[in-house]
């Protein structure tokens, strides 16, 4: 059974899923950003969803870097607690109007190119760091447009994708001095940007912005 829920700006169904806890986006109809559908499996316990909804904004990494970051979250963060693919958060707490804003604006028309430059300690993880001064002024110039940011985007950008986190200390390190002698410095492109609803944990697909027309 289905349930229908509707919330400023964005409509979505609710279903049952009969495994693990996740999201997983099956279905989308209507057009971004002023209204769309997104269906949503979830497990039997609804996370609590805020009644006003936030979002999360990544860039879209092209198929080679994203294989390889997947790779390396899938075998060192923990299984249990590994609810997300690896990802380069851009913003991490939007409200949908300032999506609406993000969506309004240009886009760059080509893919940004990314530097992997390394890894970076956590404490208890271990991230890969990013350099991209073009998504770097592209991020700058839309956090201009977006009003009012949570404390963690006004704070300043870090660039990273998170490939271990919630560990030990021990283990973090480990990993950290492992890649630290292995080649984890290699170039890839952020071909665009994907919007993300928070679900309490799980993230539900919603939209994508491309930076060119070739976009796929």
């Amino acid at each position: 059974m289905a349930v229908r829920i509707g919330l400023t700006a964005i409509s979505y169904v609710v279903v049952p899923m009969q495994r693990r806890f996740a999201a997983r986006p099956l279905k989308c109809y209507g057009w971004f950003p002023s209204r769309f559908v997104r269906y949503v499996s979830i497990g039997p316990m609804t996370p609590k969803i805020a009644p006003y909804p936030t979002f999360v904004v990544t860039a879209r990494l092209d198929s080679a870097s994203f294989l390889w970051l997947e790779g390396l979250r899938k075998a060192n963060f923990p299984r249990e607690l590994n609810f997300l693919s690896a990802h380069l958060t851009i913003f991490h707490k939007l409200t949908a109007d300032q999506i609406e804003r993000l969506s309004r604006r240009p886009m760059p028309g080509a893919p940004l190119r990314l530097d992997f430059s390394g890894p970076r300690l956590l404490g208890q993880g271990v991230a890969i760091d990013v350099t991209s001064p073009a998504l770097a002024d592209f991020r700058s110039d839309a956090a201009r447009q977006m009003g009012e940011l949570s404390r963690q985007d006004a704070a300043g950008w870090r660039p990273h994708v998170t490939i271990q986190n919630k560990t030990t200390p021990e283990i973090a390190h480990k990993l950290y001095e492992d890649l630290s002698s292995s080649r984890t410095r290699r170039q890839g492109e952020a071909l665009g940007l994907q919007i993300w609803q928070y679900l309490g944990g799980p993230w539900a697909h919603k939209a994508e912005l491309p930076f060119s027309s070739d976009f796929r």
